[in-house]
């Protein structure tokens, strides 16, 4: 019984939504922030003032993104390994699969089971979150730094603007606040140079944090009753980099001679970064995988199906942040405006392909 994903996107929604409420309030305080006596002949120096208010405003708002929320998803996440492993083991053993029911009771009357588990996917867990705890530190210094630059360059963008062309201040702020929306807070550059906003990289270092502690939690479950195959999911919308392993049987200990080790499929790129695959325990005699899959080329569609998906949401969000720094009746409006276009765009996309319309990705949590 691998983990559902709907287990998978409570769990992980829990930092996503919290990271998503920062990032709307980091955004409706900067464009506050702006607009604030904007029609002041001192605006410059009122504005240089501010600079120190605004850090502090921005630092509370990343102070919710605590070490022990970290630490809470991930423990929960580990949890939810174990206990898909416990399932996969009960349903074995209640459908009569062989060797299942002693296994489970052999654990039992040694203690192993019922009791925390101890060992290298345990430490593998603490690495975890230690890792997460560090990126989000360092995520949160960077964002401090960027919002100090950003603003910075947005005040003086508004006044060389103003100075220079036949806007009024209001609307030469409203530019910049617009371009700085459409370009995100940017939390990091990873080693490829590619920019990362706070949101989406919050929400690919919780899935793939998330993904691995499940997989620790079951692998350590699992190998505490004596079983060692896994079976990967299956899923017709699979990247290129997971297809070659998805619905394969491995060994966890790399010691079967029919079966390959599961290293491989993890030296492979399988639970890549933002990677929705899980395994369950595979018995021998008992379970089978899935017979009937769709073709390559039906597969690719589907992933290029999901990924249109994501890119109109993106959109829906982006006029939403737009709307979120509007500070002219004009610019929310059109924010507004834009925002319908596209949630048009996704209700056709959807009757069109049959996906499924994940409205929470849809979101700017905090902004009403």
């Amino acid at each position: 019984m691998p983990i559902f994903p709907f287990d998978d996107e409570k769990l992980t929604q829990q930092l996503i939504d919290r990271v998503g409420v920062v990032q709307s309030r980091i955004l409706t305080i900067i464009a506050a922030n702006i607009e604030d006596e904007i029609d002041s002949d001192n605006w410059r120096v009122i504005q240089s003032r501010k600079i120190n208010q605004l850090l502090r405003q921005i630092a509370a708002e990343l102070g919710t993104l605590t070490p022990d929320a970290i630490r809470d998803v991930l423990e929960q996440a580990y949890q939810l390994g174990i206990d898909s492993a416990d399932a996969d083991a009960n349903e074995a053993a209640s459908n009569g699969a062989r060797g299942v029911r002693q296994a489970i009771e052999r654990a039992s009357s040694a203690e192993l089971v019922g009791t925390p588990v101890i060992g290298a996917s345990q430490y593998g867990l603490i690495a975890l979150v230690t890792q997460m705890n560090t990126e989000i530190e360092d995520v949160k210094e960077s964002i401090l730094r960027t919002v100090s630059d950003d603003y910075r360059a947005i005040v003086s963008k508004v006044i060389d603007d103003n100075l220079v062309g036949t806007e009024t201040r209001r609307q030469a702020a409203q530019r910049a606040l617009n371009d700085f929306a459409e370009k995100g807070i940017t939390a990091f550059r990873d080693q490829a140079g590619r920019r990362w906003e706070l949101e989406s990289y919050v929400e690919m270092a919780t899935r793939t944090a998330t993904g691995r502690a499940k997989m620790y939690g079951h692998a350590a479950r699992q190998l505490e009753y004596g079983f060692d195959l896994v079976q990967t999911s299956f899923h017709s919308d699979s990247s290129d980099t997971c297809r070659p392993y998805q619905n394969k049987v491995y060994s966890l200990s790399g010691t079967s001679d029919r079966f390959p080790p599961y290293q491989r499929a993890l030296q492979g790129g399988f639970q890549h970064p933002n990677c929705r695959h899980t395994i369950s325990t595979y018995f021998e005699g008992y379970s089978e995988l899935v017979k009937e899959t769709p073709p390559a080329s039906q597969i690719k569609e589907q992933y290029e199906e999901r990924q249109q998906q994501r890119q109109i949401e993106r959109n829906i969000r982006k006029w939403k942040k737009r709307a979120a720094v509007a500070i002219t009746p004009q610019e929310r409006q059109k924010a507004q405006a834009k925002t319908r276009e596209w949630q048009g765009v996704m209700r056709e996309f959807i009757e069109a392909s049959g996906r499924t319309r994940a409205r929470r990705r849809e979101q700017l949590k905090g902004v009403r």
